[in-house]
């Protein structure tokens, strides 16, 4: 049982729906670092959500995803957010760094990350059809609705500035600083 190659962890999506969410569009395959969608759906941090419905958390998975790019690339541990918040985040990089970040800094510069990881992952052939679950999650008893979870897909995407197939559109990658002239790509 595997996203993109890597196993799902010990946590059963059809159990908790924003975590199946961050499973299938995880940038490495079924990782629950990506998106630890287990803090506000089972252990209601910073706030108790429904784990049981897909409403809400297009928007919470890009969210967790962008803070926990960020957590990676300050080499902190991940249950690091459980008790430090974004705003600390930026206060502890603006004091390492001498540079002034914003909580709101940080988050963009998590989304950049992610972005740059989505990139890669469809230069090197991934694509929409790889952000999803495998079919078991879809059958049977507690089976995740398939219907449901293609249109919070489709909603994520557009959360994302991605278009129907996932790829990140010039007006987003734009926006994140990642487009210059020709001579200036940095993808």
């Amino acid at each position: 049982m595997s996203v993109k190659g890597l196993q799902l962890p010990g946590y059963d999506p059809r159990g908790v729906l924003g975590q199946a969410l961050g499973y299938a569009t995880s940038n490495r395959g079924g990782c629950h670092l990506r998106a630890y969608m287990v803090a506000p759906e089972i252990l209601g941090k910073p706030k108790l959500v429904d784990r049981l419905t897909f409403s809400g958390k297009s928007g919470l998975v890009m969210i967790h995803q962008n803070f926990g790019a960020v957590i990676d690339s300050l080499v902190m541990c991940k249950f690091a957010s459980f008790a430090i918040s974004e705003e600390e985040c930026a206060d502890i990089l603006s004091a390492v760094t001498g540079i002034e970040y914003s909580s709101e800094d940080l988050l963009k510069t998590g989304e950049r990350i992610w972005n740059m990881e989505r990139l890669y992952n469809l230069r090197e052939g991934f694509t929409r059809e790889d952000d999803t679950l495998p079919d078991r999650m879809f059958q049977g008893d507690n089976a995740i609705n398939r219907s449901d979870f293609n249109a919070t897909l489709k909603e994520y995407y557009r959360f994302r500035g991605w278009n129907e197939y996932g790829i990140p559109t010039e007006d987003a990658l734009s926006g994140l600083g990642l487009l210059g002239d020709e001579n200036e790509r940095v993808f």
